[in-house]
């Protein structure tokens, strides 16, 4: 996802599916269910995989880049304000208030994505790049036993009764800052990488379900086509061939080839 998600667009589609779903459905499900722990994740999964799904099929049959990459820049945003709810300025006595909290995250989402929909290349670029590192990251934060992880996992838990009044504050020592190096050194590559890769290519790739129907419509009017012509050379030179003869007074039959004054000659 990192140096290829943007080239490889319905998998993008299917990745932020994926985590939207499960952002959402893992507060639910703990605050609306007597689930278990297992059975909240095993549930979230499900669900994000039927999500990631369902936005390939947005994609596909829609075909338009705007609608598609709106949960795209909403995975982004929750990615950046996650990150600055991480820093000191989470930690705000103003921040403490669930409601307060809230509108400043949902702010920060909304107006990220607002600002990147536009450039929908970028957004996408950006998105795969920034999300794709952390995930590589955080992949390798929980052998090392790190906080990265928490970037997200405290955005989650604020959906928690209570959770949102509760001052959070992780170590950040050497393993942590190494990762956090290698996450923004991944994250420039790939985005550096993906916009010199793509540079001479179109934006987006064709819809899949319109490049189908275009040419079923294509295939239909050649053939419709063919049709006609070949219709129209078996009746022509049965209708016309002899009219120069009867209007003109030509010598010669153009289907026969014989002398037609010769004939009615003989006749008379």
């Amino acid at each position: 996802m990192c140096f290829f998600g943007h080239r490889f667009f319905k998998t993008e589609m299917f990745f932020v599916g994926f985590l939207a779903m499960l952002a959402v459905s893992l507060p639910l499900f703990e605050l609306g269910t007597q689930l278990s722990n297992e059975d909240v994740i095993v549930t979230g999964i499900l669900l994000g995989v039927l999500s990631g799904m369902i936005w390939i099929l947005v994609w596909v049959c829609l075909g338009i880049p705007v609608v598609s990459l709106l949960l795209t820049g909403g995975v982004l945003g929750y990615l950046f304000a996650s990150l600055i709810f991480f820093t000191p300025f989470g930690s705000l006595d103003s921040l403490r208030n669930g409601v307060s909290y809230s509108m400043v995250f949902m702010s920060i989402i909304l107006f990220l994505t607002a600002f990147l929909l536009p450039l929908n290349k970028l957004l996408s670029i950006a998105a795969t790049s920034l999300v794709g590192s952390y995930s590589f990251t955080v992949s390798i934060d929980q052998f090392t036993r790190g906080s990265l992880s928490y970037i997200v996992l405290n955005s989650i838990r604020h959906g928690y009764n209570h959770f949102v009044e509760a001052f959070v504050y992780t170590p950040f020592q050497t393993n942590e800052i190494v990762l956090s190096v290698v996450w923004g050194i991944l994250s420039i590559s790939g985005a550096v990488f993906q916009v010199y890769r793509e540079r001479n290519r179109p934006p987006f790739p064709p819809p899949p379900y319109r490049t189908w129907r275009t040419y079923v419509q294509a295939t239909r009017e050649l053939e419709n086509s063919s049709d006609e012509e070949s219709h129209d050379q078996e009746r022509e030179p049965l209708i016309q061939s002899r009219l120069p003869a009867l209007l003109y007074g030509a010598t010669v039959d153009a289907v026969t080839g014989e002398r037609l004054l010769d004939g009615m000659a003989q006749n008379h």
